[in-house]
Order: C-alpha cells, then structure tokens, then sequence
C-alpha cells in the first residue's frame, strides 16, 4: 500500500513577507510513502519517501530524485509536509517543518486526529501562514464543510456497506448515510477499498466520528470524494440546507460531478 501528500497548486511563485528567509515557491509535487500502510502505522518514523515531480521542469526533477535530499528543504523549498510526529516525544522548541530550534518563541501544535498516538506537528510562527495554506489546499474540495469559521454541527457521509447477514463488507448496493464529524481538518493519503476488492492508491481521505446519540462511538477515515458528494446537493445554493437526506437519493451511486467540484458556502 501506498501513501501519497499531495500538493497540488499553481506553477507560479508564492511567498511570504514575514522574513526573507522563509520565502518560498510552491511547485506540484508528490511524497511517496513506499513502506507504512497508512498515516496511523507504527513504521512512520522508518518510512522512506521517494519524491515525484508532477511538472516538466529538470531541474526540480533533479532536485526530486536526490536520495539526499534533506526533509527540511522539502518543506522549505516546495511546501511538502513531512511525516507527522508523536508530539508526546518531540522537543516542543523545535520546527517540525522547518527545523528551526528556538526556546524564546512560542510554538504552535495540530493534531491530525489519532489520539492514542498524539501524532501531529509541532510548528514555529514563520511556518504558521504556509502550514495552514497546505492543510487548507489537501482538503479543498470539502474545506467550506471543514472550515473553523463556517464548519456545521455535522456533515453527511456514508457507513461501510455490509452484507446483512455475513456482515461482510460488500461493493454494490445503495449506501446508508449519517450524520459525521471531522475529528481533525487533515487530510491523508490511502488506497481506498470501499469500491472494489481492487483498491485506488493515493484516494484523499479525513479522519471521522460518526454523531448518534443511539450509537457507540465510530471512528473511521472517510474519503474527501464521499463527503463532497454526500453534501454537495445539501450546499448547491451556498447554505447548507439542514433538510436535505442523502439517503433518498444516494448522491456517491447517483451525482456525477466535474473533476474540480468543491463545495462552497457564504
């Protein structure tokens, strides 16, 4: 299994005004994680990253198929996020991101949503505005359902389809909807099995709790793709409609959308 960040933006050059140091420009790139089977496995601290270049440009592909390419510069130069860490062991004086080591500032924490690990980032102020922009960019399709400014109580998406009997999983059938919440806004990469014994690698997938009050707890990652069709229909007029039930229509079996769709609300 595979698992891909993906930094998918524009070629032209973005930076920041804080310190010249901390300039950057953003180029469309992929980390390969090659060993760990999703962003949760205890093999994150090993795990090897072969990069990708996604442009036609030599020299950053150069640049990319360097096994000595230092982890920190990636993040300097193209805005890759490194592996998340167990903040519970990491030097809360250090740049997860850039690397800087400074007692005198004080720095900030983010969680990616799987508690029993504390796994996350610890970042310093100078990578504050960039970290954001890369969090916000992985997860845009669905970020106006994500957003701490304009985020709902809930938002749509469906459950694992099973056989009623064998409570196996199964891969036809209508899906049954409910009412979710992301545990955190970070997005991983994974194959997804929800569709087909054949997985598809490198699926975009957000960290979940299911709301009901009827119900244990459930947890599980649910793709970016499901959440976007599950509530695209409830947003079409830019305000979330509170009455809309996915399980009448069946959006992810029925609702064709364009490759770029997002959902937007004022």
């Amino acid at each position: 299994m595979v698992n891909v960040n993906t930094l998918s933006v524009s070629n032209s050059a973005a930076t920041t005004n804080d310190n010249d140091n901390y300039n950057f420009e953003y180029v469309p790139v992929m980390v390969i994680r090659t060993r760990s089977n999703s962003i949760f496995s205890s093999e994150d601290e090993i795990t090897t990253h072969d990069l990708m270049s996604v442009t036609n440009n030599n020299n950053i592909d150069n640049h990319l198929n360097n096994s000595d390419a230092y982890a920190y510069n990636d993040w300097n130069q193209y805005g890759i996020l490194p592996s998340p860490a167990r903040l519970v062991m990491f030097n809360p004086s250090l740049c997860h991101l850039c690397g800087t080591v400074d007692d005198e500032i004080v720095h900030h924490e983010y969680y990616i949503g799987c508690n029993h690990d504390n796994l996350g980032y610890n970042y310093c102020p100078h990578c504050k505005n960039k970290f954001e922009l890369v969090i916000k960019k992985r997860a845009e399709p669905i970020w106006d359902l994500l957003d701490p400014i304009k985020a709902q109580q809930y938002f749509w998406a469906p459950r694992t389809r099973r056989d009623p009997i064998t409570n196996q999983r199964i891969y036809r059938g209508p899906y049954k909807y409910d009412k979710w919440k992301a545990v955190s806004n970070y997005v991983s990469y994974i194959t997804d099995n929800t569709k087909s014994y054949i997985g598809i690698k490198n699926t975009p997938f957000i960290y979940c709790i299911m709301i009901n009050i009827y119900e244990d707890d459930i947890n599980k990652l649910i793709s970016l793709s499901d959440i976007l069709k599950s509530n695209y229909n409830a947003c079409k007029n830019g305000v979330y409609d509170t009455l809309y039930d996915p399980n009448i229509d069946d959006p992810i079996n029925t609702l064709e959308l364009p490759i770029d769709a997002k959902i937007v609300l004022h």
